[in-house]
């Protein structure tokens, strides 16, 4: 399943630390977004930093981390959708159409708290909830700065988890701490192919290999 998400759901993420925000990183489906939503965000940086009360420096920052969980859909591939969304939705405002647009060129429903979207009936739109959350953090212990974190509904061992944390941050990481539970030769040898060294505790059933 992929959602085309919207820019108020990106806002409301990033002014608060809230369910919304978690959902974003921890969704199965494929988040979507048009092209402009990137560059409407950046509008209203000065509004996020405001209500946040981050710094400017941070709001960016968060901007890229929530946007490595979305996909921007480029102008290009929902164009020839436009036409049928602008008759589907009716007098509205127009950033709907071209949600609804991406969404029909997607083959993807919408995640919007815009109810103008149950208006018409091309694409569905989304009701999210939550129950449980897994949070997976990748910290700098120097400066005790959040580098990454990963987040999930399922049961993921953290093994399982630890691979993409990796992947994504090697020029950040020098060593790689981790209790028993992250106790996995595949991460140890991972770790080293991305010139990590790995300080991971080893299980007490487990031989005893050098970390």
């Amino acid at each position: 399943m992929k959602l085309v998400i919207d820019a108020n759901v990106v806002i409301s993420a990033l002014i608060a630390d809230s369910k919304t925000r978690e959902l974003i990183v921890t969704l199965e489906p494929d988040l979507l977004t048009p092209a402009f939503v990137h560059d409407e965000i950046g509008n209203y940086e000065d509004l996020i930093v405001e209500k946040s009360g981050m710094e400017p420096q941070r709001v960016q920052q968060f901007i890229d981390l929530l946007f490595q969980y979305i996909e921007v859909v480029p102008v290009d591939e929902f164009y020839p959708y436009i036409e049928q969304a602008d008759a589907a939705i009716g007098e509205t405002d127009p950033d709907d159409v071209l949600y609804v647009a991406c969404a029909l060129a997607s083959d993807a429903g919408i995640w919007s708290d815009d109810s103008d979207f149950d208006e018409q009936d091309v694409v569905e739109r989304a009701e999210l909830t939550i129950q449980q959350l897994k949070v997976t953090l990748l910290v700098d212990t120097k400066v005790n700065a959040i580098l990454d974190l990963h987040v999930t509904t399922t049961r993921k061992h953290d093994s399982q988890i630890t691979p993409s944390l990796i992947k994504r941050n090697p020029e950040n990481i020098d060593v790689l701490l981790g209790d028993k539970g992250y106790d996995d030769q595949k991460i140890r040898r991972l770790a080293r192919q991305y010139e990590v060294r790995p300080l991971i505790k080893h299980r007490e059933f487990a031989p005893l290999h050098k970390a």
